[in-house]
């Protein structure tokens, strides 16, 4: 999701404490008595209309979407201790199946990975569609004079980056066993670093679904490394901070040799 944000040339800062918020929000419905179906579908209404809201305001108005996009991460971050008060919120046991079935040995979130992965890839270079979220990130002027309707095209975008953030927060919680107020933390850092290790440029127009799964696995083998060395939690987010650095310097020095 966060592929299309910075392939269209913008950025989403929320999407950590919108994971939270999803799974902490679903968690209370359920505890409310809802059952599992409704509250799903109460889950995605919710994300069609923070994530609508958001992108309805950076493409309507003149606002960055590093500013609106880090606003709202305030509000979801509000929102969710508001819902949970500070304390985990635990699920019952036939909403933990969706995050622990293994079909041929192999765990659900990773058939629904691959599947989301494969269509989003595919979307980007076989639709237009895709091929218009490039033309914006590339050249937004010029896409306005061709007839593209960029406005159109932004609020969508960030409304199947919210769908792809409430899905991450569904099969997080079922994992978990419980909605956690933490469970997003720097979310939005991993999302973003994850995206430019693999090829995604801040300044748009380039990218790849499959560049960002592998700057995916490169951020994870970088946690699970460091686990297994028992390095503490925070040298963990300095080596991470750092590679980001190092990732965001390395796209900003292709782009200033290619205009040169």
């Amino acid at each position: 999701g966060m592929t299309l944000v910075m392939l269209s040339g913008g950025i989403d800062l929320s999407v950590g404490w919108f994971v939270s918020f999803v799974g902490c929000a679903m968690a209370y419905l359920m505890v409310g008595g809802l059952s599992i179906p409704v509250v799903v579908i109460l889950g995605i209404f919710i994300t069609i209309l923070c994530s609508g809201v958001m992108g309805f305001i950076i493409s309507r108005t003149k606002l960055e979407p590093f500013i609106v996009s880090l606003g709202f991460m305030i509000v979801y971050q509000g929102f969710t201790y508001l819902i949970t008060k500070g304390s985990e919120i635990s699920i019952g046991d036939t909403f933990k199946l969706l995050g622990r079935t293994f079909p041929l040995g192999i765990g659900m979130p990773v058939y629904v990975f691959i599947s989301l992965a494969i269509f989003l890839g595919l979307m980007l270079k076989y639709t237009k569609f895709g091929r218009r979220i490039y033309a914006i990130g590339g050249n937004a002027m010029a896409s306005r004079l061709s007839g593209i309707n960029i406005k159109k095209i932004t609020l969508f975008v960030f409304m199947i980056n919210g769908l792809m953030a409430a899905i991450a927060g569904i099969y997080l919680t079922a994992r978990l066993d419980s909605a956690s107020v933490n469970a997003g933390t720097n979310g939005e850092l991993d999302a973003i670093a994850a995206c430019v290790i693999g090829g995604a440029s801040l300044m748009g127009g380039i990218g790849t679904v499959t560049g960002a799964i592998i700057g995916a696995v490169v951020m994870a083998s970088i946690d699970n490394g460091m686990s297994l060395l028992n390095a503490p939690y925070f040298m963990q987010t300095i080596v991470k901070g750092l590679v980001l650095i190092l990732a965001v310097w390395f796209d900003m020095s292709r782009k200033a040799s290619e205009k040169r």
